[in-house]
């Protein structure tokens, strides 16, 4: 909501991690939306763009950070 200004519905912990750009303590969680609710960037200081992408495109747009192992774990089987 914060970030994208869409309600969800936070599932299971997917992973934790202290994330090596930041040094940020991450915590992935999975998540559907609870509404028909259109994203947008809504926090400019966290995101310069939100849009929906298969996981070889997101893979493709995070080569320098990559996508965390759970994470990408966790894709794969519900996409």
């Amino acid at each position: 909501m914060e970030e994208t200004g869409v309600l969800i519905l936070a599932g299971q912990e997917i992973g934790r991690r202290v994330h090596p750009l930041t040094g940020r303590t991450m915590i992935y969680v999975a998540a559907r939306p609870i509404d028909d609710s259109v994203a947008s960037v809504v926090d400019h200081q966290e995101l310069a763009e939100e849009r929906w992408a298969s996981l070889a495109e997101a893979e493709d747009i995070m080569q320098q950070s990559g996508i965390f192992d759970p994470v990408r774990d966790y894709l794969k089987i519900v996409l």
